[in-house]
């Protein structure tokens, strides 16, 4: 297998050779460097670790499964954390049907599941909630249609989706009951004006990592980004 640092992976397939030391695999590594391009090669290898994934050829065959970095610190949000519940809920969901897609072997996927489990509970949540999340992840990753066969669900007739869009907090009203009062005093002004009911969104408070983080870019005063484009097609008129 060879790989570059362009992330991508190439499997070396010499139907002449049939063997791990290819005369004409020598002479492609001979035959790559040209231009200004560089490249680093290592010896033909049945198993190669690309990205996230150990890609491997077992018995004919292509395999993947998972791969973790040995210095992976696991930082996932603690259960004092200021988050809506439901975002630890939907991390388990997508990295369980992340395992599930990357591994070949089941044991793989149960083995990595295991490992998300245990290192929630280092965190400090709660086997009982932790459990309940597992579960109802794992039991709809396994009944979802396959790809392919998905039905896609829209609102019935004309009417707008609406939103309603909050700051988390976790002192405020639950979801459930926003919803509730929504449905009670707003329900006849929706009808009236040809809006679903609303989806209720969230998003997080500013934290420390948002000022010690700024990735916004300063324009310079005399020479805005907007006019970039402009200036540069004066330069190629004739």
């Amino acid at each position: 297998m060879i790989r570059g640092m362009v992330d991508i992976v190439g499997c070396w397939v010499c139907n002449l050779c049939k063997s791990m030391n290819c005369s004409h695999w020598r002479d492609f590594v001979n035959s790559l460097p040209f231009g200004k391009l560089t490249w680093t090669t290592s010896k033909p290898n049945k198993s190669v670790i690309f990205l996230d994934m150990t890609v491997s050829i077992e018995k004919g065959r292509i395999t993947t499964s998972t791969y973790q970095k040995p210095m992976n610190l696991y930082l996932y949000l603690p259960p004092t954390s200021n988050h809506n519940p439901r975002q630890c809920k939907a991390i388990i969901y997508q990295l369980l049907t992340k395992y599930k897609s990357q591994n070949t072997n089941y044991q793989d996927y149960l083995k990595y599941s295991a490992l998300l489990y245990r290192r929630h509970r280092l965190r400090g949540h709660q086997p009982s909630q932790l459990r309940k999340y597992f579960l109802e992840a794992h039991n709809k990753i396994h009944n979802s249609a396959p790809l392919g066969n998905t039905t896609i669900l829209t609102s019935s007739g004309d009417k707008r989706q609406s939103f309603l869009h909050f700051q988390y907090n976790s002192t405020d009203l639950p979801a459930k009951a926003v919803m509730r009062l929504h449905a009670k005093h707003c329900h006849n002004f929706e009808q009236d004006i040809g809006l679903s009911p609303p989806k209720m969104c969230y998003s997080r408070p500013k934290n420390i990592g948002d000022l010690a983080t700024q990735t916004k870019l300063h324009q310079h005063p005399t020479k805005p980004a907007s006019h970039y484009m402009g200036e540069f097609q004066k330069g190629l008129d004739p």
